[in-house]
């Protein structure tokens, strides 16, 4: 270990800021996920479905007038009222998108094998009991902010070589720190502090790159409880050699 400190000789260990939080999972969490970053993506979420509303209006529409060359009677309200409609959807609030990763955690730790929606189920299924999500959120409210779940302004692409760019703060750099790659950096130096803690982090931080990924969220979720089925780092550690094995360094024969 001597060879570290060509690389690195300054201090090291937990920040005197982190400490502060060291016996308070809760707090631990906002403080590498703050109010301004739960804000941040609240209105990005509104921004991308401001910027949808026309295409959705023309989708809902296509499909009404689908319905109404099989039934005549079926009515078809004009464009404009459609796209009138969607705007009255009620705004994504900030704690409503902690709210959906906190109920997405909870999916990841008591997992419902029959699919999301059990988990809104109204009526006991035999030994299995009903739902419990919809104390906490409506299944349709749920749906919406996982389908329109956005990180940056969509409409400022970036370079198609740079992979993270819906994840960026863009110009202003207000996300950078927490939500790029470097955030690791920060997590790590809490590692003796609450190994479970931040295994929950570290799960938390790949499926927020999933969902930014994909675009809409809505296509990630069932993949949430294959990846954070385990919180142990050992067997986290264990996993991720099964599925990225380490290449043999002997020469071939």
């Amino acid at each position: 270990m001597s060879a570290a400190g060509d690389y690195y000789d300054g201090p090291w260990g937990p920040t005197r800021s982190a400490l502060a939080f060291a016996d308070s999972p809760l707090g631990l969490f906002f403080y590498f996920l703050p109010k301004q970053l739960w804000i941040r993506i609240a209105e990005e979420s509104n921004r991308y479905r401001t910027q949808l509303i026309p295409e959705l209006a023309q989708q809902r529409r296509e499909a009404l007038l689908k319905q109404q060359a099989k039934d005549p009677r079926k009515s078809v309200p004009p464009l404009a009222e459609l796209d009138a409609e969607f705007r009255l959807f009620k705004p994504i609030k900030p704690h409503e998108i902690v709210h959906v990763m906190a109920l997405l955690m909870a999916r990841a730790i008591a997992p419902v094998r029959d699919g999301l929606s059990k988990h809104w189920a109204t009526s006991e299924d035999g030994a299995v009991p009903r739902g419990t999500f919809s104390r906490y959120m409506k299944r349709a409210r749920f749906e919406a902010i996982t389908r329109f779940l956005h990180f940056n302004n969509n409409e400022a692409a970036q370079p198609v070589n740079d992979k993270a760019w819906k994840i960026r703060g863009g110009e202003q750099g207000e996300l950078n720190e927490y939500t790029s790659v470097t955030c690791f950096a920060r997590i790590l130096f809490l590692l003796r502090l609450s190994s479970k803690l931040i295994a929950r982090l570290v799960c938390f931080w790949r499926v927020t790159l999933m969902l930014s990924h994909h675009g809409c969220a809505s296509r990630a979720i069932e993949q949430l409880t294959a990846i954070a089925k385990s919180l142990a780092p050992q067997e986290w550690t264990q996993r991720r050699r099964k599925n990225c094995p380490v290449p043999s360094t002997t020469s071939p024969s």
